[in-house]
């Protein structure tokens, strides 16, 4: 899942992202929360104005319904925007979901980056408007991660934020996977799976379960295990930030 254009470009993005995230955390740390959220709505303007481009691009070619946003990283069009105009008593719910979905990103990224956005999306970068945003896009998304950790833009709170995690992504699933199933189009792999292996086993449940209980099974499956996957990479991430708490207040007290 690693290409040679994957190895060449993301791993020196991401070494970038880590510096420039690591110096702006350094310059805004004594700042007040209002400067600290500049770089995110600055992020965010950028995805809704490449988001308004793209949607207006494909009205005028003839609308295309891949292009609706429902795809899981289609969540930052509406989490980036949200968490940079967002204030009071939901600020937090709103930057944890933004920083649990930036990590499960950065994860896939770092697993399989090809799954993410092809190689041929990296060739045609300069050629094509869809590539180009697809590229820009999750940067854009994997950036703003870094920043968000890096500024403290977040309060985690496991007793309260796991319900709140389970019901986003559900709630997620629950309005993507249907429209995927009738349209045709394969939002978040509710239609088909993208991993050959995986997708083999999708056809034997239609086969021997029936297509209406064979393709049930493979959208509860994929349901649960995105439920699930965003459930453990919060508690990885509340984990690691106690980490980084408990470690900073050490060096404090010396």
């Amino acid at each position: 899942m690693w290409t040679t254009l994957h190895l060449l470009t993301v791993i020196p993005a991401f070494i970038v992202f880590g510096v420039v995230a690591y110096f702006i955390g350094l310059w805004l740390k004594d700042k007040s929360e209002t400067i600290k959220l500049i770089p995110i709505q600055v992020i965010a303007a950028i995805i809704t104005i490449l988001e308004i481009i793209k949607q207006v691009r494909s009205i005028v070619m003839g609308y295309d319904l891949a292009n609706l946003p429902l795809y899981y990283c289609s969540l930052f069009v509406f989490l980036y925007p949200t968490m940079a105009l967002t204030k009071g008593k939901y600020k937090n719910h709103i930057r944890n979901l933004t920083l649990c979905s930036g990590v499960a990103l950065l994860t896939l990224m770092i697993i399989m980056p090809d799954i993410i956005y092809s190689s041929s999306a990296i060739e045609n970068f300069f050629n094509d408007f869809n590539d180009f945003h697809t590229v820009i896009f999750h940067n854009l998304v994997i950036l703003g991660t870094f920043l968000i950790f890096s500024l403290n833009l977040y309060e985690i709170n496991p007793n309260h934020d796991y319900l709140q995690v389970i019901l986003f992504y559900f709630s997620f699933c629950v309005i993507v996977a249907p429209i995927a199933n009738l349209t045709h189009v394969n939002f978040h792999n509710f239609y088909k799976n993208n991993l050959d292996a995986v997708e083999v086993i999708r056809q034997q449940w239609v086969v021997n379960l029936g297509a209406f209980w064979g393709q049930t099974c493979y959208v509860l499956v994929a349901t649960v295990l995105t439920v699930g996957l965003s459930v453990f990479i919060y508690f990885l991430l509340s984990k690691t930030i106690k980490l980084k708490k408990y470690f900073s207040n050490k060096r404090n007290k010396k």
